[in-house]
């Protein structure tokens, strides 16, 4: 292929990637890792030990969107799943929210 070819393949390629760029749905990813430190001075009728304690709390992730689907229509989508950030043993690291 000559030079001019060359140019005009890179030009179209360039064209097509910008436009699928600008097609794309908008797609956001988010969440909140939510800890607490909590210390207890101990229970009625236990020992009366203090104890410090590391605690999930409403930690989630996330992702939400927007498709155009043309003609004034557009699809919307959103999913939302709960996070145990502090390890407990509840069976699942996940869980739908």
């Amino acid at each position: 292929m000559n030079r001019s070819k060359h140019l005009l393949l890179a030009t179209a390629v360039a064209a097509a990637l910008a436009a699928a760029g600008a097609a794309q749905a908008e797609t956001t990813l988010f969440g909140r890792a939510g800890m607490a430190v909590v210390n207890s001075d101990g229970f009625p009728g236990g020992n009366g030990n203090h104890a410090w304690d590391v605690r999930a709390d409403d930690s989630y992730i996330g992702v939400e969107g927007k498709e155009d689907l043309g003609g004034g229509l557009s699809a919307v989508y959103f999913y939302k799943f709960v996070v145990n950030a502090d390890g407990s043993a509840s069976g699942q690291p996940f869980d739908q929210k």
